[in-house]
């Protein structure tokens, strides 16, 4: 019994011990708690105290910069408001000086009635600016001209004379629609006896010819500048001149430079051509039918060829020109827009007539079949006509005069072939 109590004290006291000991840690852990707590709290404050001075800082910054901002802008403003009114001045001066210029003080403008369709309205100065033609005699001061509500009225079409006002003004072409179009405007100078062709039309308007870069093919390379292309290799290529030729380009020349020839004879194609009918791929073709719309002569073998729109052969006879092939050689281009025909230049010798019938806006093409050489497009805008002199008859080189080669679709003018357009 005795030893039962002990053991069960013994026990009781342990259990007692245990569980003081479980509630001072219990205590411990607690007051850690807290204390952690308490030190969590604090520094979430400092965090919070700190975002809030960093959004005050930015706040501030941003309205500092959106004040920096306006003031730039009214800055700005004012800058383009004082350009704009000085540009608004100078615009005014130049719009006076521009007035004064096309309205002199002693203008007298004529109201017509053309054909009873057309109300058209010219200065004197302008319906008298060739002073030998039948328009300047017919609006002389002398003369008392029918009037019709007041204004003057001309016995003529509508069209073809508005395209005569419009040439007189800007001593330009006009741009024509068709074909028909533009031979109307022909009769009408003609019926005026107004002069036009390359004598009579400013030889000095616009930059000069070059090679168009987006036409010129890939066997041949272009210097800059665009007025010499270089030809290296046995594959032949085919380049454009930039402007087409018309009433305002009539006349073009090349400067030939052969350092090698292509399998012991150097051809040369040089003409004229519709652009718009060409594709790059075309540039490097050897058939006729990838050249539509073309008038080419081959300069080394005297051979003409023409081709309608679908690259068809459309006529092709030899005899033209001096075959004589040189290593350096001046080649020119000439087309009459009266008499709408191709003339071919050789060293400073004229050809004749190659072509008939061609119409304007035709763009110089040169296919090179030489090996090495070059080709320059010299600054030439007409015939020297001190030295460009008309070939001989007894110099032309292959004549055909014989009865059985007039079977052939050319005609023979003075020993030469000439194309006639279908």
């Amino acid at each position: 019994c005795f030893w039962f109590f002990f053991s069960s004290r013994r026990r009781h006291t342990r259990c007692r011990e245990v569980s003081w000991a479980r509630r001072c840690v219990q205590e411990t852990d607690k007051d850690q708690a807290v204390s952690d707590n308490s030190l969590s709290g604090q520094q979430l404050s400092l965090l919070l105290q700190k975002i809030k001075n960093l959004v005050n800082t930015e706040k501030n910054q941003l309205a500092l910069d959106r004040e920096t901002n306006i003031r730039k802008e009214a800055e700005f403003n004012k800058f383009r408001d004082e350009k704009l009114q000085e540009l608004e001045t100078e615009k005014m001066v130049w719009n006076k000086e521009k007035l004064a210029l096309l309205q002199p003080e002693k203008m007298e403008i004529i109201e017509m009635n053309v054909g009873g369709t057309l109300k058209l309205s010219a200065t004197r100065s302008v319906l008298t600016r060739y002073q030998n033609s039948l328009l300047t005699a017919f609006f002389s001061s002398g003369n008392n001209l029918t009037k019709i509500d007041g204004k003057v009225y001309i016995d003529r079409d509508g069209e073809p004379f508005s395209l005569l006002i419009s040439f007189l003004r800007s001593g330009k072409s006009p741009i024509f629609q068709s074909e028909n179009q533009e031979t109307a405007f022909r009769n009408e100078l003609n019926y005026w006896q107004i002069p036009f062709g390359p004598s009579y039309m400013d030889q000095q308007c616009g930059d000069p010819m070059q090679f168009d870069p987006q036409f010129c093919a890939s066997t041949l390379n272009l210097e800059p500048g665009n007025r010499i292309v270089k030809k290296i290799g046995l594959n032949h290529g085919i380049v454009f001149a930039n402007k087409p030729m018309d009433s305002s380009e009539t006349f073009i020349e090349f400067r030939v430079l052969i350092q090698m020839r292509y399998r012991g004879k150097s051809n040369l194609f040089v003409g004229l051509v519709d652009k718009s009918c060409y594709t790059p791929s075309s540039l490097i073709s050897t058939f006729w039918k990838d050249s539509p719309s073309s008038y080419y002569w081959d300069v080394w073998s005297g051979k003409l060829t023409a081709t309608d729109k679908d690259g068809n052969l459309k006529a092709s006879c030899q005899g033209y020109g001096c075959p004589c092939e040189e290593p350096e050689t001046n080649i020119a281009i000439r087309y009459d827009p009266f008499h709408r025909t191709i003339i071919f230049y050789k060293n400073n010798i004229e050809q004749g007539v190659a072509f008939k019938n061609v119409r304007s806006g035709l763009y110089p093409a040169l296919d090179l079949w030489f090996h090495t050489g070059n080709v320059e497009i010299l600054a030439s805008k007409q015939p020297n006509q001190a030295s460009y002199l008309q070939l001989p008859r007894k110099l032309i080189c292959l004549l055909y005069t014989s009865d059985a080669a007039d079977d052939t679709p050319c005609v023979d003018l003075g020993g030469r072939r000439i194309i006639k357009k279908k």
